[in-house]
């Protein structure tokens, strides 16, 4: 469905593919790191993270769903979210904030950027994103996302993806 060919990446990442078939086999940081980088330069798309995030089907993360399906708002499911995202990913944290009923959620890196699986990072927060807006109530989005990253090519599909105007850091 993504065009690419699981063997072909794992194998040159340096990963065995028996360990990511294993429902409970853990990647070491560096091989997850290898394997994304491999993954978006087959791909050639800076949002690659996103697309497997959109092509995720239901109920592949039942818990997760679950979680944010008892939340009756966005802002409610990511604070969920928030509350147990180390369960999900240990390489960062979700911080969420509420000031006069609007929500913020940052993502923070919990190490180095050259140890840290950036895009892994991505693909989980696009991951969470997806689910929760999929599973509140219809046309419950934020008025805009701000981001502290400059602002890459492809704003528009960063755009479509989070269902709201974005703004970058300069």
């Amino acid at each position: 469905e993504l065009g690419l060919d699981p063997e072909a990446l794992t194998r040159t990442a340096g990963v065995d593919r028996a360990v990511i078939e294993d429902p409970d086999g853990r990647l070491p940081p560096a091989a997850v790191l290898a394997l994304w980088n491999q993954a978006y330069r087959a791909s050639g798309d800076d949002h690659l993270a996103l697309r497997v995030a959109a092509s995720i089907p239901p109920g592949a993360y039942r818990v997760l769903e679950y979680l944010v399906a008892c939340a009756p708002t966005l802002g409610d499911a990511m604070a969920k979210i928030s509350a147990y995202f180390a369960w999900i990913d240990t390489s960062a944290t979700l911080p969420v904030v509420e000031v006069d009923g609007l929500f913020g959620v940052g993502l923070e890196v919990a190490g180095p950027p050259e140890l840290v699986p950036l895009r892994a990072v991505e693909f989980t927060f696009a991951t969470c994103w997806a689910k929760a807006r999929g599973l509140t109530r219809p046309g419950d989005t934020p008025a805009r996302i701000d981001a502290a990253a400059p602002a890459p090519r492809d704003v528009a599909r960063l755009e479509g993806f989070f269902g709201c105007p974005l703004r970058f850091a300069a």
